[in-house]
């Protein structure tokens, strides 16, 4: 088995989640279909990128829900990026055009592990508390406001 790739910007776990929604759809049988589906929402709902759920020896650390043969689609995608099991599978599925409509509408979509990434790094060009220089307005009962003075100062 050869090692993972090396590190894209591929937000994999959203890549592999989708790959296993098309096989929800491509299939017939009903317990495969949502098989797949639980699965797809399993990998798209984890807190860390798949890359870090690899095991020395090239399996996938244990995931609720992930059986065997989605595994088997998250190492593909893992190593080459995609996986022509899903392809091939889809093409022969008489459901092809409602793959390829779900893929359209799912493009942009961000997994739970690249939000709670973008969401932890820092922001280019934010204003944090050192950059105020100053102060800020606030009204007491001495003038228009509700607060007393010690009230306002209390809550600055």
């Amino acid at each position: 088995m050869s090692p993972p790739r090396a590190k894209t910007n591929l937000d994999t776990n959203a890549v592999v989640a989708g790959l296993l929604r098309d096989l929800s759809a491509a299939k017939s049988d009903r317990q495969s279909s949502l098989g797949y589906k639980r699965a797809a929402g399993a990998v798209f709902d984890l807190e860390e990128p798949l890359e870090s759920y690899v095991e020395p020896g090239g399996a996938l650390r244990k995931i609720a829900n992930v059986g065997p043969k989605s595994e088997r689609v998250a190492l593909d995608v893992l190593r080459t990026g995609g996986s022509e099991y899903v392809e091939a599978t889809v093409r022969a599925s008489e459901n092809a055009d409602d793959v390829a409509q779900g893929r359209a509408v799912r493009e942009n979509f961000m997994s739970r592990a690249r939000v709670l990434e973008a969401l932890a790094a820092p922001a280019p060009g934010a204003i944090e508390v050192s950059d105020y220089r100053g102060d800020l307005q606030m009204h007491s009962t001495w003038c228009d406001g509700r607060q007393t003075l010690a009230q306002s100062r209390a809550n600055a």
